[in-house]
């Protein structure tokens, strides 16, 4: 695995773990996202996109997060 892969993989496990002490746990298909993003297929900022649009209308995630609250999350990862 390539250092960049390595790192971020890395910074995804800690910005994770800290989330998870906030009660938000990724679903399925927001780890699948995180998996494409580590190898280089999407961009953080195609992950935002996917993960708005998909909630936009319910404006809640599955576990009651608030939409924007997972674009904050997201724009935090994307700053380290």
């Amino acid at each position: 695995m390539s250092g960049l892969k390595n790192k971020k993989r890395n910074d995804w496990d800690v910005v994770l773990g800290i989330h998870k002490t906030n009660n938000f746990e990724p679903d399925e298909e927001f780890k699948k996202l995180i998996k494409k993003e580590i190898n280089g297929e999407i961009s953080t900022e195609d992950i935002i996109k996917l993960t708005v649009d998909k909630y936009k209308e319910d404006n809640f995630c599955s576990n009651g997060t608030e939409v924007k609250e997972v674009k904050d999350f997201i724009d935090k990862f994307a700053q380290i």
